[in-house]
C-alpha cells in the first residue's frame, strides 16, 4: 500500500498544466457534463463548469468534490450509463491502465455519439514514462491513434507537447491560453517532446 505522503507529486499540478488545459477546453466549452477521469484533485473542475471525476485515491477524491462531482472508482469500470457524458477527458491516465483496449472502450460507452475525448499520455522517448514505476507502456503517434481508430472513435487533431522552464508562469504574466511558439516548435521537430496529445470523436 503506497502511503498518501508519497502520492503527493500525482495530484499537483504547474502552471504550464493551467495554460494547456484552457487550450483543449475549448474543444468542450459547449459540453454540459465532461467526465475528467483520473482527476486527482479536481483541479480541472476550476475552469469547467458541469465536471464529473472518478479517481481511485480516496483521498484525492475528497479533495476533487470541492471542484467537480467526484467519486472514487476505476478507470475501466465506470458507475455512470451509456451516453452519459458530453465529453472525457483522460490526462496522463492510459499510461498507468493494465488493459488499455477495455479502458478506452469504456470511455467510449459513457459518452454520445459524436462526443470528443481528450487523451495525454506520455511519449515513447521521454524520461518522464520510464521515471515513474507505475507507468505500464509509452506511446507513439501511431499506437494511440491505432487504439483509438480500432475502437469506435475518429481522430480530429493531434499534437505533441513539451515543458520548457518558466514556460507557465510566462504564459500566466501575459494572460495568454496557448502554449508559446518556442515550445510548439520544440516539441514539433522532437526536441525535449514529452507528450502525445489527441482529440478525437465517438462514432
Amino acid at each position: 500500500m503506497i502511503k498518501e505522503e508519497s502520492k503527493t507529486a500525482y495530484f499537483k499540478h504547474t502552471a504550464q498544466e493551467d495554460v494547456t488545459f484552457m487550450e483543449y477546453l475549448q474543444y468542450f466549452r459547449l459540453c454540459r457534463r465532461v467526465l475528467d477521469v483520473g482527476c486527482g484533485t479536481g483541479w480541472l473542475g476550476k475552469y469547467k463548469k458541469g465536471m464529473f471525476g472518478v479517481d481511485i485515491d480516496a483521498g484525492a477524491v475528497k479533495q476533487a468534490k470541492k471542484h467537480e462531482k467526484a467519486r472514487v472508482s476505476s478507470v475501466d469500470s465506470l458507475p455512470f450509463s451509456v451516453g452519459f457524458f458530453d465529453g472525457l477527458i483522460a490526462k496522463d491516465i492510459l499510461e498507468h491502465t493494465r488493459d488499455n483496449v477495455k479502458a478506452v472502450k469504456e470511455w467510449r460507452r459513457v459518452i454520445k455519439k459524436g462526443s470528443l475525448i481528450f487523451i495525454s499520455v506520455p511519449y515513447y522517448k521521454s524520461r518522464s514514462f520510464y521515471d515513474d514505476y507505475t507507468h505500464v507502456r509509452p506511446y507513439t503517434k501511431k499506437s494511440l491513434t491505432l487504439i483509438l481508430e480500432d475502437n469506435g472513435f475518429e481522430i480530429v487533431r493531434f499534437w505533441y507537447s513539451c515543458s520548457l522552464p518558466g514556460m507557465g508562469l510566462l504564459n500566466k504574466l501575459f494572460r495568454s491560453r496557448r502554449l508559446p511558439l518556442i515550445a510548439r516548435i520544440v516539441a514539433f521537430v522532437g526536441i525535449l517532446r514529452e507528450n502525445c496529445n489527441v482529440i478525437a470523436r465517438k462514432i
